[in-house]
C-alpha cells in the first residue's frame, strides 16, 4: 500500500471534535460486542485497532486542549508577560501533538475501517435483534450503577470525569438502540443524558486552563506567589460552586428521578 492509500487528515479543531467522536461511538460499540461475544476481545480486529484508536484519542485531545488553552490565555485577570509565556509554552507542545497525531493517522490505514466494516456485517448475521436490544440495555442498567455510585460517594473532579465518560456510553448505545427499536422512555432519559453530558464538557473546558496554569506556576514560578493569586481564589470559588451544582443535577436524576427498575421497565417494553 503506497501513501496516497493512507488516511490523509488535518489536525483543525473541528475535524479533531469529529475524530474523537467517532472514536467514542466505536468504542461504545466495542463494549457492546464483547458483551455479545466474549472472543471479540481476543480478536484481530479488536486487537489490532483498540490501542491505536486510544492513542488517536488522547492525543486528538491534548490538541484540542492546547487550543482552549491558547484561547483562554487573554482576559482571564493573569499578566500579559504571564499570557505570553504560557502561550510560548504550549504553542511548543502543540508542535509536537501535530506531529505525533500525523504519524499516527498515516499509520493507521483505511483497510483498518474496512475490516471492521466486514466484521460487523457478519455479526449483524449471526445475533438477532433482540438479543442485541437485552444486551445493550443491560450495558446502559451497569453504566446508570456506576453514575449513581459516583455521585453518592465523593464530589470530586475526578469522579466527574469517569461520569462524563459513563454518560457518553449511556447516550451511544442508547441512540443505537432507540434506532433499532424505539421507546419513548428510553428517548427521553437519553435526552436528559445528553443535556447532561454537555454541561460536563462545558466544567471541563472551563478548568482546562485553571488546570494548566497551575501546573505551569508549579514548574516556574515561587509556589507561594500562585497559592496568593486572585485568580486562583476566584476561580476555585466558582469551580466548587459548579460541581455542586452538577452533581445536584446528577444526583436528582440517578437517585431520584430515575431508578435501576425503570431501566427494567425499558426492558421489558422490548
Amino acid at each position: 500500500m503506497n501513501n496516497t492509500d493512507k488516511i490523509q487528515i488535518s489536525s483543525d479543531t473541528k475535524t479533531l471534535h469529529n475524530i474523537r467522536t467517532d472514536i467514542k461511538k466505536l468504542r461504545s460499540v466495542f463494549i457492546l460486542t464483547i458483551m455479545l461475544d466474549k472472543k471479540f476481545k481476543e480478536s484481530v480486529i479488536y486487537r489490532n485497532n483498540v490501542t491505536i484508536l486510544k492513542q488517536i484519542f488522547r492525543l486528538a485531545g491534548r490538541i484540542r486542549e492546547a487550543d482552549l488553552i491558547l484561547i483562554e490565555s487573554d482576559g482571564k485577570g493573569i499578566s500579559p508577560e504571564l499570557a505570553d509565556k504560557v502561550k510560548a509554552s504550549v504553542q511548543k507542545s502543540m508542535e509536537i501533538y501535530r506531529s505525533e497525531f500525523t504519524d499516527l493517522m498515516i499509520g493507521f490505514e483505511k483497510d483498518s475501517f474496512i475490516e471492521i466494516k466486514k466484521y460487523y456485517k457478519k455479526t449483524d448475521k449471526r445475533f438477532k435483534g433482540k438479543k442485541i436490544l437485552l444486551t445493550g440495555l443491560n450495558l446502559l442498567s451497569k453504566e446508570f450503577q456506576k453514575i449513581k455510585l459516583l455521585t453518592v460517594i465523593s464530589h470530586s473532579p475526578e469522579n466527574l470525569h469517569a461520569i462524563r465518560k459513563h454518560l457518553k456510553n449511556i447516550c451511544t448505545t442508547g441512540n443505537f438502540l432507540h434506532k433499532i427499536n424505539h421507546n419513548k422512555g428510553l428517548a427521553l432519559f437519553l435526552r436528559i443524558c445528553e443535556k447532561e453530558e454537555i454541561k460536563l464538557g462545558d466544567w471541563h473546558d472551563k478548568i482546562i486552563f485553571a488546570e494548566y496554569l497551575r501546573d505551569f506556576l508549579n514548574l516556574n514560578v515561587n509556589k507561594s506567589n500562585m497559592t496568593e493569586s486572585k485568580y486562583f481564589q476566584i476561580n476555585d470559588k466558582l469551580n466548587n460552586e459548579l460541581l455542586d451544582s452538577l452533581y445536584n443535577d446528577l444526583y436528582n436524576i440517578f437517585c431520584n428521578t430515575y431508578t435501576k427498575n425503570q431501566l427494567k421497565k425499558f426492558i421489558l417494553s422490548y
